[in-house]
């Protein structure tokens, strides 16, 4: 089998797009851009709210308050329910499992008409967002052993929860069936997942832009240029 590699992902995907809670960007710009797991640890979360966040599915987002790093978002998980896992999980695999290993990873979209879909979903479309748009090679060359791909968007299970299991949804570049897929004319790759997180983000990032919640577009990153280009795709 021939083997997927960072350059053959940019080639095809030259950006991956993050979303994140409006008002975010300082944060990220100074502790990285955080699994939902990792940003518990940062920030002291004590129990049992700690545990709820990690392993428990979240219908609505959740504020956490520090002393040292101050406010942040842990986003909701709206497209994903508890009957959608009863019926998208293996035996054996619980719907806490899943949760938990979502919350150790950060996501990405590997095109823009996945993320038009996600921020325009009925869910978000009213919501004040932060995007991020990374330059692939560059985030993926240099977290590269914890990259993981995924032939499909592993927090929704609706309308239809299809299957994924803990040992072969998420899989490293050079285990991912791309080539595969692609022979076979299928969608490629759903979505691009980095265990942990991402640190030193303004290195790695082209544009940061906050978008909706009926307010014009603000530029917190980039040039006008790239995000006049950027926003005209949405």
């Amino acid at each position: 089998m021939k083997v997927l590699s960072a350059q053959d992902l940019a080639s095809f995907y030259p950006v991956l797009f993050h979303m994140a809670a409006a008002d975010s960007w300082q944060s990220i710009q100074s502790l990285g851009l955080l699994s939902t797991a990792r940003l518990v640890e940062q920030f002291d979360v004590p129990e049992p709210l700690a545990s709820d966040l990690v392993t428990k599915h979240r219908p609505e987002s959740v504020r956490i308050e520090s002393t040292t790093h101050g406010n942040a978002i842990v986003r909701d998980q709206k497209p994903m329910s508890y009957g959608g896992l009863a019926r998208a999980l293996p035996p054996g695999t619980s719907a806490a499992e899943w949760i938990t290993l979502l919350n150790s990873m950060v996501f990405f979209w590997p095109t823009v008409e996945r993320l038009k879909r996600f921020i325009n979903a009925r869910e978000y479309r009213g919501q004040r967002k932060t995007i991020l748009v990374f330059d692939t090679l560059k985030t993926v060359s240099s977290e590269l052993e914890r990259v993981r791909l995924s032939r499909l968007n592993s927090g929704c299970t609706k309308p239809f929860p299809h299957l994924r299991s803990t040992t072969d949804t998420f899989l490293p570049i050079s285990e991912y069936g791309f080539w595969e897929r692609k022979s076979r004319g299928l969608d490629p790759l759903a979505e691009v997942a980095i265990q942990d997180g991402v640190s030193d983000v303004p290195r790695l990032v082209n544009l940061v832009v906050e978008v909706g919640g009926d307010q014009p577009p603000a530029t917190l990153f980039g040039s006008s240029d790239a995000v006049s280009s950027f926003l005209a795709m949405l």
